[in-house]
C-alpha cells in the first residue's frame, strides 16, 4: 500500500500544473479514482487493525480523526491559495497603477480607478505587460484594420 501512495502522491501534488487536454483530464481522473480506492483501503485497514487492538469505539473515533484532519488541511490549503491570489491582484494592481504614474504618460491622467481596477482591464494589462511587442503588433494590425474599414467606407 505504502508503495502505491508513494507512486499516486507526487502525481496528485502536480495536478494543478498540468495542461487542461483531454488526455490530461482523462488521467487525472483515473489517478483520482485510484487514490480514492487507496484511501479507502487505508481507512478500512486502519479501522480493523484499531478495532483488534483497542475496541470499536476507538476506531470509530480514530477513523473520524484522520478525516477530520484532512479536512482541515484541505480547507486550510485552499484559503492560503486564495489568499495568495488576492494578494498577487492587489500587487498587480498597484504596479500597473505605479508604472503608469512613472511614465509620465499623458493619457495616464484620464484613465479614471475604476477602469484601473476592473477585472478585465487588469487582465488585459497584464498580457501587455507581459507581451509588449506582440500587444504593439496587435494594436497595429487593428488600426491597420480600422483605417482600412473607414478609408473604404469612404469612397
Amino acid at each position: 500500500m505504502l508503495k502505491y501512495a508513494t507512486f499516486i502522491v507526487p502525481m496528485l501534488l502536480r495536478l494543478g500544473n498540468t495542461s487542461s487536454s483531454a488526455k490530461d483530464v482523462q488521467s487525472q481522473i483515473g489517478v483520482l479514482a485510484l487514490m480514492s480506492v487507496a484511501i479507502t483501503f487505508f481507512l478500512a485497514a486502519v479501522f480493523t487493525w484499531v478495532a483488534k487492538t483497542y475496541s470499536l469505539d476507538i476506531a470509530f473515533l480514530v477513523i473520524a480523526l484522520i478525516l477530520a484532519a484532512a479536512a482541515i488541511v484541505l480547507s486550510l490549503k485552499r484559503r492560503i491559495a486564495k489568499a495568495s491570489a488576492l494578494q498577487d491582484t492587489i500587487d498587480r494592481d498597484a504596479k500597473l497603477k505605479g508604472v503608469l504614474a512613472a511614465k509620465a504618460d499623458p493619457l495616464s491622467e484620464y484613465i479614471p480607478d475604476e477602469i484601473l481596477t476592473h477585472p478585465v482591464v487588469q487582465k488585459v494589462l497584464a498580457q501587455i505587460e507581459d507581451r509588449p511587442f506582440l500587444a504593439a503588433l496587435v494594436a497595429v494590425v487593428l488600426g491597420m484594420i480600422v483605417s482600412n474599414q473607414l478609408l473604404d467606407n469612404s469612397e
